[in-house]
């Protein structure tokens, strides 16, 4: 959704950028540009970092290593202040986030993909739905979840 949403909106981006004004066109380009790019980059820096610590000859160098720390507290501190309840799970959640990192690479990935297979085609997460729920909202929503001709 957010590659879409962004590519509609660089579509034209003078005048997005007119319409918006410049404050929020540049809001818009952190958020929705930032999430994309971290997305496809998380993975690829992920295996990256793992293969300096695996290596002898290579290595993240102290100002590598203070990036990659700062950011996993920034993303720890984050995630704690978003989540509700404070459990034994939650908090292994939080402490399991970079396992979490790569797999945005590959959703992102999977987006690039359906984007060009399906380009009309926005594959919907549902939000909240148990599966009784689900099956009703499916009805409605015949575009939604499962009619992707790349979905497995």
């Amino acid at each position: 959704g957010f590659l879409q949403t962004w590519l509609v909106i660089m579509r034209r981006p003078y005048s997005s950028a007119r319409a918006m004004g410049p404050a929020n066109w540049l809001a818009m380009q952190l958020t929705l540009g930032g999430a994309i790019l971290s997305a496809l980059l998380a993975g690829p820096m992920s295996l990256w970092i793992v293969i300096c610590l695996c290596s002898p000859s290579l290595e993240i160098g102290a100002a590598g290593l203070a990036l990659l720390l700062t950011g996993y507290a920034i993303n720890l501190l984050a995630a704690l202040c978003a989540t509700r309840v404070r459990s034994f799970r939650s908090l292994l959640a939080v402490a399991s986030l970079p396992l979490y990192w790569p797999l945005l690479s590959l959703g992102a990935a999977r987006a690039l993909y359906g984007l060009t297979r399906t380009p009309h085609f926005w594959a919907k997460t549902p939000h909240g739905l148990t599966a009784a729920r689900f099956d009703e909202s499916h009805a409605l929503c015949p575009h939604s979840i499962g009619s992707s001709p790349y979905a497995p």
